[in-house]
């Protein structure tokens, strides 16, 4: 008892509150700020995230309606109408394939006078799954929705909505407009999915962790209470000291005769003392330039992001993917896309390569360390092989013909972004003739600088050298048509791990 009411005597103290509450409290605000930020974060993350894939599949389903035949559906009684039944079944379908129920998919007629800009007009429900439908129904649309369904109806653009409550708990919403043959409004597509779970998750866990980092301040607390309650005559020399040396004033000396850790520091400050009274004085005999320049380098020491290294950088990217986009389901393209990308990754890890960027269709790769312009073209090699057995198994819905392009050089490790979100990327020439030289490759092409041949060593049959002008450089360069790797060559271009479905 004598002891807690000594320490909570020491706690009343201006030094214990440096030593101990004040710690705690920095501690205390740092756990809720980390605890908000996380949560921030987390939520941000979940809202981007299926924010993003719900409006993909509004968009997307909202495609494949006609708004030709939702045009005729807008009274009570059609939902008997073939047009209704047509639509409702796609709806169903799309409810199947993406996990949702028959009320989380439904669309909305508009009224068919030109929309006023800057006004929301009134809605009618149009196709819903439920059994009891509300054809020709208005419906007040919330606040909170309204910002994405203007950019279904005036801009024309799928859109979702921030997360948000009501009584059956944490949803987000997807809009997307329904278009006539001629591009006219004929509707607009609703898709919701319930983020309840998700966000009661996440609030436990940062519950959890908040309720844990209270009870490691308490317990600190206490700790430090009693390390304070023990050391307080010594913290006040050491804090007098500090004092003298922050007024400049380097003859101040504690002279502990403690013979512990805190002797230790005690002894410790007063050689600083003596040390920084020396320096004081020889800074005198400084010119001020030089101390100036000092000061600079102090300054900027630890800020410098950018990193030089040795390397080289591999684009690929099929050709004419922007017309057969135009000609295959969404579905499908997204299927195609990830079987083609997920061995291109393969293959270039495989290789030493690291996987910066995918940009559409195409991927950035770079290659550093012994040997880094044979491992890029090795693995480029092994990227066409793989997409022409991948071709001859039928794995695509149409041919996939790629090109490569190859450069090596220095490189730029940069961080790009602001102060929320950075990216470390490449930067500099030898990027961007990489993805020159990809654009300059026609289907099965693999073109390498000659920077990269020369890096690349012996082992490849190339094709005669010839000078291209790539966009953006002043001069021709000289560029090389990798064919195969020649006979006999190390490599694992003959042995390709098998493939992947």
């Amino acid at each position: 008892m004598r002891l807690l009411r000594a320490i909570l005597r020491l706690m009343r103290s201006r030094l214990a509150f440096k030593v101990v509450g004040l710690p705690v409290a920095l501690v205390a605000l740092t756990i809720g700020y980390f605890a908000y930020m996380s949560y921030r974060m987390e939520r941000a993350g979940i809202e981007q995230r299926f924010g993003t894939a719900l409006t993909r599949i509004a968009a997307t389903a909202a495609l494949s309606i006609r708004g030709t035949e939702h045009l005729r559906i807008q009274k009570p009684g059609d939902e008997k109408s073939p047009e209704f039944f047509a639509i409702a079944s796609y709806l169903r379908r799309v409810r199947d394939a993406n996990g949702l129920r028959d009320e989380q998919i439904y669309t909305f007629q508009v009224p068919q006078q030109p929309l006023q800009p800057g006004t929301m007009p009134l809605l009618q429900f149009g196709v819903m799954l439920q059994k009891k439908t509300f054809v020709g129904d208005p419906y007040q649309l919330p606040s909170r929705n309204i910002e994405a369904m203007r950019r279904a109806l005036f801009d024309k653009q799928a859109a979702h909505t921030d997360l948000y409550r009501d009584e059956h708990g944490v949803f987000i919403s997807a809009y997307a407009p329904i278009l006539t043959g001629s591009g006219e409004l004929a509707g607009v597509l609703e898709v919701d999915t319930s983020l309840t779970e998700f966000m009661s998750a996440l609030t436990g866990r940062v519950q959890s962790l908040v309720l844990l980092s209270l009870s490691a301040v308490l317990l600190g607390v206490l700790l430090g209470g009693l390390l304070a309650y023990g050391i307080r005559s010594a913290l006040r020399s050491i804090r007098l000291a500090a004092r003298a040396i922050e007024n400049q004033d380097y003859t101040y000396r504690i002279h502990s005769r403690r013979d512990d850790e805190l002797g230790t520091v005690a002894a410790q400050i007063d050689h600083m003392a003596a040390s920084l009274g020396e320096r004081f004085q020889m800074l005198k005999y400084l010119p001020k330039h030089t101390l100036e320049l000092i000061q600079q380098r102090a300054a900027s020491g630890g800020t410098d992001t950018v990193e030089h290294i040795e390397g080289s950088v591999m684009f690929t990217d099929i050709r004419g993917f922007t017309a057969l986009s135009n000609e295959i389901a969404p579905e499908e393209l997204v299927r195609v896309l990830n079987t083609y990308l997920r061995r291109q990754v393969e293959i270039i890890e495989e290789h030493g390569g690291v996987v910066d960027k995918f940009v559409g269709d195409a991927v950035l790769a770079m290659f550093s360390g012994p040997q880094h312009g044979r491992r890029s073209i090795l693995a480029a090699l092994n990227i066409r092989q793989a997409v022409t057995e991948m071709n001859n198994a039928g794995m695509f819905a149409f041919p996939v013909h790629i090109g490569i392009g190859i450069t090596s050089g220095g490189l730029v490790l940069g961080d790009i972004g602001s102060e929320h979100r950075k990216e470390r990327t490449p930067l500099g020439p030898v990027v961007n003739m990489a993805s020159r030289l990809c654009s300059a490759a026609g289907a099965g092409e693999i073109i390498v600088s000659e920077s990269t041949r020369g890096s690349a060593g012996r082992g490849f049959r190339l094709g005669s050298g010839e000078h291209l002008q790539l966009k953006g450089f002043p001069t021709e360069q000289l560029v090389y048509q990798v064919l195969d790797l020649l006979p006999g060559a190390s490599g694992t271009h003959d042995a390709l791990p098998p493939l992947r479905s």
